[in-house]
């Protein structure tokens, strides 16, 4: 189902990891989140003030939340097209609490892998390994194992529903400016179909999913990276 929907992604401006995966491969982490009834609209320390739900969008947060909840294993493929016109695909695999392997089909060569602490994007053409603490972005938020819409270090932007579809905008609370994460749910079947990511320069990424499996048991091996520098491991 090549339609709409780790990720998601980073704070490298989101911080620039975070860009460069935004870019090159949307943090996929797949990427999942939250909210109980009972979003407050206090803002946070950057400023940033969240949107008010009414009672009808809090039932609607409710169930994103439990429907995301309830994924702790999830494998799929993904078609993903950005706003200067590429587009990719490949496969990403979730276990949560938060791990994560997202990799391009060839002739790319790029992965992304989440191992629980680290968020590590690799280039194997360039022999690149970068990374960044898996908490201090958006995948990691949205990889935990109970994920909450009134989680501190995200604020709710929008919400927006038309046409059975439901879209959920977040931004990192300590640096709303960097860019924003879209989450996209089909509300018949509710299910998360998509992720959009919009950087600091109006540049957007969607992800969509499709051939999704649940309740899949995975080699360990898949959220490791071999190669990272002993001091990070």
């Amino acid at each position: 189902m090549k339609s709409i929907l780790d990720c998601c992604t980073g704070n490298v401006e989101f911080p620039a990891l975070i860009l460069l995966f935004l870019r090159r491969c949307i943090l996929a982490a797949s990427f999942l989140v939250f909210m109980c009834s009972g979003l407050t609209a206090s803002a946070s320390p950057s400023g940033a003030v969240p949107y008010r739900p009414n009672a009808e969008e809090t039932a609607l947060l409710k169930r994103a939340e439990e429907t995301l909840g309830t994924v702790r294993t999830m494998q799929a493929r993904f078609l993903q097209i950005s706003s200067d016109g590429s587009s990719s695909e490949g496969t990403v695999s979730i276990q949560r609490p938060g791990k994560m392997n997202l990799t391009y089909d060839p002739p790319s060569k790029i992965k992304v892998v989440a191992d629980g602490t680290w968020l590590v994007f690799i280039d194997n053409e360039v022999g690149q390994v970068s990374n960044l603490p898996l908490d201090s972005t958006p995948a990691g938020i949205l990889l935990r194992k109970n994920p909450r819409f009134s989680d501190p270090d995200i604020v709710l932007k929008d919400i927006r529903r038309a046409a059975g579809v439901a879209e959920i905008e977040l931004v990192m609370a300590d640096d709303p400016a960097a860019g924003s994460l879209m989450l996209v749910f089909t509300e018949h079947p509710f299910e998360l179909r998509q992720w959009r990511v919009r950087d600091a320069r109006d540049l957007e990424t969607a992800v969509s999913l499709f051939s999704v499996r649940t309740g899949l048991s995975f080699d360990q091996g898949l959220f490791s990276w071999s190669n990272l520098p002993a001091r990070y491991r």
